[in-house]
């Protein structure tokens, strides 16, 4: 099932299925909780939130934040592909960029949790680190999700013949999207806005 969007111009679906983005709504209904509540905390104790941003590594969340955006690039070029009655063959490749880039962001962030509790930023280690790590653990998650989303459609197009209509790319691209949106508020809020 599509949603219409009704314009002047043309009448053209919501990319993907309706379930994806009554999902979607709710995900960003809840991060935007979190930012709200984020940056309200963070304005009454700003000395102790700023000297704990500036310990966070902003060369790996710009490099996340990269990898993320080319993911989002891959997802878009696998939709638009497919929307074009495009080979198999490049819709595939654009998955499995997609794929790569985001098992990529996966393991530099792996490595950054880990280099994290080395250096005593926990969940308990402060009011900061428990935001922190709620919020980039949750998105984290998301991420696997939208991995696995993926990984799910990639072996769905390569296995079976599916019809000109089939909307799985245009659903995990949408997905996939919000997830980058997310992620590049969240890079903002913690790594970014001293």
């Amino acid at each position: 099932m599509s949603i219409r969007i009704t314009n002047a111009a043309q009448d053209q679906p919501l990319p993907g299925d309706l379930a994806i983005w009554v999902f979607i709504m709710a995900e960003l209904l809840v991060f935007a909780l979190f930012f709200m509540v984020f940056a309200w905390v963070k304005h009454q104790h700003l000395l102790q939130f700023q000297t704990l941003q500036l310990q966070l590594h902003r060369t790996w969340g710009l490099v996340n934040t990269l990898l993320l955006l080319s993911g989002s690039y891959a997802m878009a070029e696998a939709a638009h592909r497919q929307a074009m009655g495009r080979n198999r063959s490049e819709v595939l490749i654009a998955l499995v960029i997609a794929l790569a880039v985001g098992t990529g962001f996966i393991l530099m962030k792996l490595h950054e949790f880990s280099v994290d509790i080395r250096t005593g930023l926990t969940l308990s280690s402060s009011l900061f680190a428990t935001f922190y790590w709620c919020m980039t653990f949750f998105h984290f998650m998301h991420v696997l999700l939208g991995l696995t989303i993926i990984a799910v459609v990639t072996c769905k197009i390569t296995s079976s013949d599916l019809p000109r209509d089939y909307s799985g790319v245009d659903t995990v691209a949408s997905y996939w999207h919000m997830v980058d949106l997310v992620w590049l508020i969240l890079f903002l809020q913690l790594y970014v806005l001293i």
